[in-house]
């Protein structure tokens, strides 16, 4: 079934006062209704940054990055080390959800050596305004650092521009890091965030546990949410795809259906 559908059921659902209907539970719920009456509905979407989904509201938040809360496999963050450690989903810390990005590095042999997860986004164009922020945990930091990184890539992936926001302080609690106001060149059709280990020495020890990514198309990051936040849904796949926030509550939700 449509996550689509499902939100629709939950909006019915909500203006009408009732706040705890976006559960899994009730998702599988509506899936068993559905499947008994023999129903498939397929959304037909148009471009996905055209808006298709909302009429009369300019309350419309969207967070391009897909799986933001690690609550999917890590399919869609590709992996890169350079140093020794390991990055995986962790259950241990958790800023949304209930899991996190576990970046470690237990050695280095010079500065420079990595430890990351990277995502990148396509459909970009010139001139546009882009805002990334993440949630971390570094509880260790012995010659290295975090760097939060934002690149502008053309359709060949050359880097066309590159912006870091580094913290080499430890915490005991998720803190939100912010790479803010950043201009894609004329050449950008893609957008690549990184959370990076980086040694800044040989013998370089890290942990950093990273959750709830936000990437917006916007001046300054807002709040962090995802599909399950409230008044949000997912675009396409839970926990694995764009998601999209009602911010005040006046959206209507459009587009082309059809039934088979």
């Amino acid at each position: 079934m449509s996550h689509n559908l499902e939100h629709i059921l939950f909006e019915l659902r909500r203006k009408a006062g009732h706040q705890d209907f976006i559960t899994e539970e009730s998702i599988n719920v509506i899936r068993q209704i559905v499947a008994s009456l023999n129903i498939t509905l397929v959304a037909v979407q148009q471009q996905a940054r055209a808006s298709p989904y909302f009429a009369g509201s300019t309350g419309v938040r969207r967070n391009f990055c897909p799986n933001p809360s690690f609550e999917h496999d890590l399919t869609s963050w590709t992996e890169s080390i350079t140093a020794t450690g390991s990055t995986a989903r962790t259950s241990t810390q958790n800023d949304s959800g209930n899991q996190s990005l576990s970046l470690v590095m237990t050695d280095s042999t010079a500065s420079g050596e990595i430890v990351s997860r990277n995502l990148t986004i396509t459909g970009l164009g010139a001139s546009e305004v882009w805002s990334i922020s993440v949630a971390i945990r570094p509880s260790e930091f012995t010659t290295a650092k975090f760097v939060l990184r934002l690149e502008f890539l053309d359709s060949s992936d050359v880097v066309q521009a590159t912006h870091n926001v580094e913290q080499t302080r430890t915490v005991t609690v998720f803190v939100t890091i912010d790479n803010d106001n950043r201009t894609s060149p004329a050449t950008t059709t893609k957008l690549r965030i990184s959370l990076i280990l980086e040694a800044t020495d040989a013998n370089a020890t890290s942990t950093v546990h990273c959750d709830s990514a936000l990437i917006e198309r916007a001046s300054t990051s807002g709040s962090y949410f995802d599909g399950d936040s409230q008044d949000s849904f997912w675009e396409t796949t839970i926990h694995a795809g764009e998601s999209i926030e009602d911010t005040d509550g006046d959206a209507i939700i459009c587009g082309y259906w059809k039934a088979s």
